[in-house]
């Protein structure tokens, strides 16, 4: 498996949004009798965000960084549907 580039470190301010990734991973449909997961809600997302602290303000950016974690863990777990 390939090493991530330098840039790509785990920063601190990171953490928050791998914690909502790891509670919402679990809160996500899946589709048809092969159980294709499908993409976490922006509902579902600006829910937890409002929830834990996020200002309203910040909601739809914290929505996009959890949506590109979701996207990622996406090709994997579809990749491994078939």
């Amino acid at each position: 498996m390939p090493h991530p580039p330098e840039d790509a470190a785990v920063e601190d301010w990171h953490a928050l949004y791998f914690m909502a990734f790891e509670h919402l991973i679990h809160d996500r449909q899946y589709a048809g009798m092969a159980g294709v997961p499908m993409p976490l809600t922006r509902q579902t997302i600006a829910n937890w965000a409002v929830e834990h602290g996020v200002a309203a303000a910040d909601v739809d950016e914290f929505a996009q960084l959890v949506r590109a974690l979701d996207d990622e863990w996406l090709k994997v777990a579809r990749k491994d549907k078939g």
